[in-house]
């Protein structure tokens, strides 16, 4: 008790009244932290409600409110109670190119778009089909591995291949622009999955950043 008088004695009056201020702030902080942990709950979806694969690569939540997987065996699409599957059908070429899915993306249109090692694929909601997109074997960027998508405000798509460059695609036209711009990532000894594009993003200025 006395240590305790000793302290706040030896104190100023404005370092007493911004003490008392910050263990306020810290009891407050610590009442409003365990009450959010009180209401967190956690509910685990896998196979058994439907996902059609456990290994999820990526989630994505449309402008609808839909949940997107992506997983190693499918895309799937859940309303909150069900899944919708898609997967590659060989006699389907409105089906998805591939199973394994790398990322999803929605376009302002509203389209959704998905990557694979077999390029892109644009999923109509009104018809429920996929249009396939693939650059071309003889073009600089060649490599189908589309790991990232984005648009830019003049609606221009941008992807990024595993292989670490950046390419645009006129949705307009259906092709990827033949400009090609290496981000210089290079294969380091050892690393067997190598370096990828893992996101690109765009300022108000149109600069783009990618890593």
């Amino acid at each position: 008790m006395w240590l305790t008088y000793f302290f706040i004695a030896c104190c100023s009056r404005s370092n007493l009244l911004r003490l008392i201020f910050s263990l306020i702030l810290l009891i407050n902080f610590n009442e409003s932290s365990y009450c959010q942990n009180e209401n967190l709950h956690f509910e685990h979806i896998g196979i058994e409600e439907g996902l059609s694969n456990e290994n999820v690569t990526c989630i994505f939540q449309d402008s609808k409110g839909y949940l997107w997987f992506g997983t190693f065996d499918g895309l799937n699409k859940y309303d909150g109670y069900s899944f919708t599957k898609y997967r590659l059908d060989p006699f389907d070429s409105n089906s998805l190119s591939q199973n394994f899915i790398y990322t999803i993306w929605e376009d302002k249109y509203g389209f959704i778009w998905v990557s694979s090692f077999e390029g892109l694929c644009k999923f109509d909601r009104s018809t429920e089909k996929f249009t396939r997109y693939k650059p071309s074997a003889n073009a600089k960027f060649s490599d189908p591995n589309i790991s990232v998508i984005n648009e830019d405000s003049d609606g221009m798509i941008w992807v990024g291949s595993h292989s670490g460059g950046l390419r645009r695609f006129d949705r307009q036209t259906g092709k990827f622009l033949p400009e090609y711009f290496d981000l210089g990532h290079r294969q380091l000894p050892g690393d067997k999955a190598g370096l990828k594009t893992m996101y690109i993003a765009f300022t108000k200025i149109g600069r783009v950043h990618y890593g």
